[in-house]
C-alpha cells in the first residue's frame, strides 16, 4: 500500500524513541506536531485539523483502531531493547518522578536513589511487563508500522526510508535534511523544555549502567520472556544486536516493512 499519510500517531511504550521519531517524521512529512490526550477516546480529531503527527502511549484498542480507520490515520510503533528502555526510564523518573511504594509504578525505582537496586528489581518483577505489553500488543494487532530504535541510531536514513516509501514516497528526498536537523544534540538545544526526552540516546547503555544483579533479574524473568521474543530481542546479556524475527506480523528487518492492513 502506498499513500500520502497526513495523520500519524506514534504509539508505544515510554523511552523507546517516540519523541525522536516524532520530530524526524514531522520534518520528513512536513507535518505539524499535535499534543495528544492520555485518553485515546478523547482525541479531538476535528479540531486537530487534517494534517498532524503526535505520540502517546496508547494500546491498540478496538475504539482507537476504528477511529483511526475512519480518519485514515497511520499508526507507528517504536521498538527498543528492553534493557536500554529500562535504563532510560530509570533516568527519566529520576528527573521527573515522585517516589512510589507501589512496585507496579516506574516511580518505585526512585527508592533506589541514583543506582539501580532492589526496588528496580521489584519493578521489573511487578510492573515492567505492562510497559513491554504495549508494543507487543501493537505488533500482534498488525495495525502499525515498526520503527526500531537501534536501526534509527545506527543508520537513521536507512531506517526511515522504508517507512517513508510506504507513507509518502515523494518525501524520501527530505530524509537527509531531517536527519541533520533532528540529531539529538540539535533537539536538546532547540527544545529545551523536552530535554528530559533527549538524554543521550545510544544502544547498549545497559551493559555499563545496569548492575549485574539487576541484569540477572531482567534476563531471568519468566514473565518477560514472551515479550522479548515477540519484540525480537534475545533474552540474554550477550545479545549484541536485536534479533530479526519473522512472525505473523511480518519482518522487523530494516530492509523490509511489516504488513499493514488495508482499512
Amino acid at each position: 500500500m502506498q499513500k500520502s499519510s497526513s495523520k500519524v500517531i506514534i504509539a508505544s511504550q515510554p523511552k523507546t524513541g517516540n519523541t525522536w521519531a516524532k520530530h524526524l517524521l514531522a520534518h520528513v512529512l512536513d507535518l505539524p506536531m499535535a499534543d495528544l490526550p492520555l485518553d485515546p477516546t478523547a482525541i479531538p480529531w476535528a479540531s486537530l485539523g487534517p494534517r498532524w503527527i503526535g505520540h502517546q502511549h496508547y494500546l491498540p484498542s478496538t475504539e482507537l483502531l476504528a477511529a483511526g480507520g475512519r480518519e485514515d490515520a497511520v499508526f507507528i510503533t517504536t521498538l527498543r531493547h528492553p534493557a536500554d528502555a529500562l535504563i532510560s526510564l530509570f533516568h527519566h523518573v529520576q528527573r521527573l518522578g515522585q517516589a512510589s511504594d507501589d512496585p507496579i509504578s516506574a516511580n518505585h525505582m526512585l527508592l533506589d536513589g541514583h543506582t539501580m537496586g532492589e526496588h528496580t528489581i521489584r519493578f521489573i518483577e511487578a510492573g515492567f511487563n505492562q510497559h513491554l505489553y504495549l508494543p507487543t500488543a501493537w505488533l500482534k494487532s498488525n495495525r502499525s508500522y515498526v520503527l526500531r530504535y537501534e536501526d534509527l541510531w545506527q543508520d537513521p536514513e536507512a531506517a526511515l526510508r522504508p517507512i517513508i516509501a510506504v507513507m509518502n514516497p515523494s518525501a524520501i528526498e527530505r530524509i537527509p535534511a531531517a536527519v541533520d536537523a533532528c540529531n539529538l544534540d540539535s533537539l536538546r538545544k532547540k527544545y529545551a523544555t523536552e530535554q528530559s526526552f533527549f538524554r543521550k540516546g545510544g544502544v547498549g547503555n545497559w551493559r555499563v549502567e545496569m548492575p549485574p544483579d539487576v541484569q540477572a533479574a531482567l534476563f531471568s524473568s519468566a514473565g518477560l520472556a514472551e515479550y522479548f521474543e515477540v519484540l525480537g530481542y534475545l533474552m540474554s546479556p550477550i545479545d549484541e544486536q536485536p534479533v530479526r524475527m519473522h512472525t505473523e506480523i511480518g519482518s522487523t528487518q530494516s530492509e523490509e516493512f511489516p504488513s499493514h492492513r488495508e482499512r
